[in-house]
Parts: structure tokens; C-alpha cells; sequence
């Protein structure tokens, strides 16, 4: 342990943990750097997850357990902003794993570079066990801001706070929007935004455990209107700033539109007070955006946007209507 002022703040929300925290702990305790603190921030564990974190803490003074009342992990993260001493700042989730040299490679770059925020690449380990590792298609080294985002854009890296380390100034007056799902995405574009350049580290440094629990989410309706708006947004700023950047910030704008009316179509397929919605992504996937952007896109979502372009949606809402409506009919005579 150390009295020094820490360099750098990791940031640890968690939430009914147990079975995962400790192991996610002693990897950030075997970092090669040692001069951190580690701001563990519980947001209202149901489980033992607070008497653990208590007990490991106690055996070094730079693990500290902070706790609040249940408000996600947006509030959690922003709760461990708040705390932070360090000039650096990087977040971790409570089922995921580092490498040992996670905080002395990034720290270096961030020092040397003079950088504002490094990305570094992580491995992915499903649920049966194996390891994937990230696929990044561009080489080490310093990028602009434009070049960053133009491969953010175009999802040549996968927008994960945990994979960056970020200087703390760089974050003054940013926080995590209080959504169920997309909360990265937002944070990354506002800080990229401010940023002066930043640089991407091919090192493998971290590993994140796939959990499919979180697919089964059922999404608000709140949250699915707001991401796509703010993700508009986003992509209008970029277009205006970066004029450069016009197209890929369009079909960003594309992208959002037809992966809000899927989750509509998954979630809430038959909610008479979406229409508005369904009918003006509708209208902008059909006449808005260039019919090339279809090229770009996953071969998942290149059906569905053929699928959206020959109007089966209306005839497949027609006929579950339908069906739902028979049956009402059975139930009642």
C-alpha cells in the first residue's frame, strides 16, 4: 500500500457480485503499477457482495468500498467519478478480468503520447468457457479525433468504456446517461468530442465475461426514444463538426433508426402508442437514407432492411393483429 496521491482511479460498479468480485479484485491487485486506488461502489447488493468487498478491503488501503441505494450502473459509475483522486480513470465491471499490465502499459502511453484517452483490446470469453479476441482493423498508434470517430462510426472497434483509459480532465462535466442499455456509447462520443487526439494500444489487456443474461432485458420504451434521439444528435454534431465525417454520421443515424424499430418490433410489436415512432423510422429507412447504406450493413440487417423495404412489416403486424383478435373471439364464445 501507499500514501501517495493515486495516479489512477479505477472505478468498480457492482451489484449482486458474489460470485464474481474477488476474482475481478485480485487481478486489479496483481497489476505491475502500483500506485491506484480502487473505488468499488456498490449500488444496493441483495447478496454478500458488500460483506466480501468489506473483508478485502480491509487487507489494502487503496480498495474502497463506497455504498449507495439502487440506481444502475450509470448512477454507480457516476457515484465513483465523484470520488476519484487520480489524474487518470478507467472503469471495470465486477464479472470481468485484467491483465497485470493493464495500468503500467496504458499509464506509460497516456504519459509518454500525451494523449487523452488509450484504447487497449480485450478478449471475450463466452459462456462455455472459450476466449475470442477483439479483431481491430487499423495499427497501433496516435489518432485524431476525426479518425477516431470515423472508426467508431463505422464500428471498426467496439464502443466499451472499459477498454480506455481516460484523463481525468478530459471528463469534467460528463456523465453516464441513466439508461438501461447504450450508456457507453453516449459517455464515448461527448468525451471524444472534447478530446485532442487519442491512442490505441494493440495489447490485450483485458478480458470481458459475456453475460447473455442481459439480452433477455425488456427494454423501456423511454430509453429506446431517448438513445436513438441523443445517437442522432450525436451523429448531427459529428456531421457539423467533421464535415468529413457526413456520411458515416448519416448512416449512423441509419443504423439507429433500424436497430430502434427491430427492438420495437421485439419488444413491443403490438403498442398502438408507438406508431408515431415505428411510422417515422419507417418513413426515413425507406426515403430518408441512400439505399447504399444497405451495403454496409450486417448481413442480419441487410434482411431485415429488405424485409422493411417490401412493407411485409405491415402485412406480419396485420396478421399477428389478426390472430390476437381470433382469438379474443374464441375466448369470449
Amino acid at each position: 500500500t501507499t500514501d501517495m496521491k493515486p495516479e489512477i482511479s479505477v472505478i468498480i460498479p457492482v451489484y449482486n457480485s458474489e460470485n464474481t468480485i474477488i476474482r475481478c479484485l485480485k487481478s486489479i491487485k496483481d497489476q505491475n503499477y502500483r500506485n491506484y486506488e480502487v473505488i468499488i461502489v456498490d449500488d444496493g447488493s441483495q447478496d454478500r457482495t458488500v460483506s466480501i468487498v468489506k473483508a478485502f478491503c480491509q487487507n489494502d488501503t487503496r480498495f474502497k468500498l463506497y455504498l449507495q441505494e439502487n440506481g444502475g450502473p450509470s448512477s454507480a459509475r457516476n457515484h465513483g467519478l465523484s470520488e476519484a483522486d487520480g489524474e487518470y480513470v478507467c472503469f471495470i465491471d465486477s464479472d470481468d478480468l485484467v491483465d497485470s499490465n493493464l495500468l503500467d502499459e496504458s499509464y506509460k502511453i497516456i504519459n509518454t503520447e500525451k494523449t487523452d484517452m488509450v484504447f487497449y483490446k480485450y478478449r471475450r470469453r463466452t459462456s462455455s468457457g472459450e476466449y475470442i479476441d477483439e479483431e481491430v482493423n487499423f495499427p497501433e498508434g496516435r489518432l485524431t479525433v476525426a479518425e477516431a470517430l470515423k472508426a467508431l462510426l463505422e464500428e471498426k472497434y467496439q464502443n466499451y468504456i472499459w477498454r480506455i483509459l481516460f484523463s481525468k480532465t478530459l471528463l469534467e462535466g460528463i456523465r453516464f446517461k441513466n439508461y438501461s442499455f447504450g450508456e457507453d456509447i453516449i459517455f464515448l462520443y461527448e468525451a471524444l468530442l472534447r478530446a485532442n487526439s487519442v491512442f490505441f494500444l494493440n495489447k490485450m489487456l483485458y478480458t470481458y465475461n459475456d453475460n447473455y443474461e442481459s439480452l433477455s432485458k425488456r427494454y423501456s420504451t423511454s430509453d429506446l426514444i431517448a438513445i436513438c434521439d441523443i445517437l442522432k444528435k450525436r451523429s448531427k454534431i459529428i456531421g457539423e463538426k467533421y464535415p468529413i465525417l457526413r456520411n458515416e454520421a448519416n448512416f449512423q443515424c441509419f443504423n439507429a433508426d433500424l436497430s430502434f424499430l427491430s427492438l420495437l418490433l421485439r419488444f413491443y410489436p403490438l403498442d398502438k402508442r408507438l406508431k408515431t415512432q415505428r411510422r417515422l423510422c419507417l418513413s426515413n429507412i425507406r426515403k430518408v437514407y441512400p439505399a447504399y447504406y444497405k451495403e454496409e450493413l450486417t448481413l442480419k440487417k441487410r434482411f431485415f432492411y429488405s424485409f422493411l423495404r417490401f412493407d411485409i412489416l405491415n402485412i406480419g403486424q396485420n396478421l399477428v393483429g389478426a390472430i390476437f383478435a381470433l382469438k379474443k373471439m374464441k375466448e369470449k364464445s
